[in-house]
């Protein structure tokens, strides 16, 4: 029988940073690009 822990602080955590990061891209793309544009989010 498995059992898998759940922490849901780490896991939490794991998705902010993932999104700091990914927030972090979109505005290094925005600085550097001249145009205007809007990043499709899927």
């Amino acid at each position: 029988m498995m059992i898998r822990y759940w922490h849901p602080g780490i896991e939490i955590e794991n998705v902010r940073i993932q999104l700091d990061k990914m927030f972090d891209q979109f505005a290094l793309n925005a600085q550097n690009s001249t145009a205007t544009w809007q990043p499709a989010i899927e």
